[in-house]
């Protein structure tokens, strides 16, 4: 059987690799994420996959957690590289859909980003004003929680974000019943 190169890029660090396949006579142009977070341009018809590798639907709850996963890798690595801010802006990037657990998961990154934040007005400063709404929300999931160090972080970041974006962040966060964290 003759092979052909596909071009395979990994979510988490944008290289491209190439690897070899069998050639069908069918391909697909569909963009396919796969289950350890490889994304591939094309997909052969009827392919043998490697066994590593498992079909996601696009859109599907294991699609978005496999994304949130691999956010969380990015998150964790900026933190240790002591760029808190770049990770909180990766962490409020995509908010997750209806679904519990992938809100969960998507609350988990965020709280781990938000905990790093030390200069809160330093933060506020770097964060696009698109993410304020955003944001808002995750503080007040925060202060759902209960827990003392996490409401002392939110309430602290809470005070410098209604400073900078208004009572009317507070207002959209609260109000918007479609888009809840």
């Amino acid at each position: 059987m003759s092979t052909t190169k596909q071009t395979i890029r990994n979510s988490n660090a944008n290289e491209h690799k190439v690897k070899e396949f069998p050639k069908l006579v069918e391909y697909c142009l569909v963009d396919q994420v796969w289950s350890d977070g490889i994304a591939m341009r094309k997909k052969a018809k009827n392919d043998t996959l490697p066994a590593n590798l498992k079909p996601v639907e696009p859109g599907s709850e294991e699609d978005i957690l496999t994304r949130i996963e691999n956010k969380s890798g990015k998150i964790e690595g900026l933190i240790k590289e002591f760029k808190p801010f770049e990770a909180l802006k990766i962490a409020l990037e995509d908010s997750p859909p209806q679904d519990e657990r992938c809100k969960s998961a998507n609350w988990t990154v965020v709280h781990k980003a938000l905990m790093a934040i030390k200069d809160v007005e330093g933060m506020l400063l770097s964060l696009d004003p698109k993410y304020y709404d955003v944001l808002m929300k995750y503080l007040y999931r925060g202060l759902s929680t209960g827990d003392p160090a996490t409401c002392y972080r939110c309430l602290k970041i809470h005070e410098k974000l209604t400073e900078k974006a208004g009572f009317g962040c507070i207002i959209r966060s609260l109000a918007d019943t479609v888009n809840t964290v």
